[in-house]
């Protein structure tokens, strides 16, 4: 039996002080909006009413070399309010893990700078063998 959206939302912990390692922060859940290949990864939420749910997390927007922590209620992720007129759809295929992994993924760590060899004046040579 797949799971409902209901049942996921059970399992999410409550909003809470943000001001933490959100590298460890477990993601339950990711929405997608398809026309801007914009996601919405979910850590945390809580009831509004019978019908909505406030989630905590992560957008991931194209364009952008971060990830931008924001809360955002189902309603308008599932009608279209948050971005733009189509709706967000929840992706049943995602698995939960945390968001350092995923934000790896969406943003690959930049290797170190590389100097290479110095000439001795704090300047890199233009090549191995030449001295300046």
């Amino acid at each position: 039996m797949t799971p409902t959206i209901q049942d996921w939302q059970r399992k999410l912990p409550l909003i809470t002080e943000h001001n933490r390692d959100t590298d460890k922060v477990k993601i339950l859940a990711r929405y997608q909006h398809k026309p801007s290949a914009t996601y919405f990864y979910v850590a945390q939420g809580k009831p509004i009413d019978d019908r909505n749910y406030l989630y905590w997390g992560f957008a991931v927007v194209p364009g952008r070399r971060f990830a931008i922590q924001l809360t955002v209620s189902s309603v308008d992720l599932e009608t279209g309010v948050w971005i733009g007129s189509t709706p967000c759809t929840l992706d049943k295929d995602f698995l939960p893990g945390e968001w350092i992994a995923i934000k790896n993924y969406h943003f690959p760590p930049m290797p170190p700078l590389s100097l290479g060899r110095m000439n001795g004046r704090g300047r890199p040579t233009t090549h191995p063998h030449v001295l300046q």
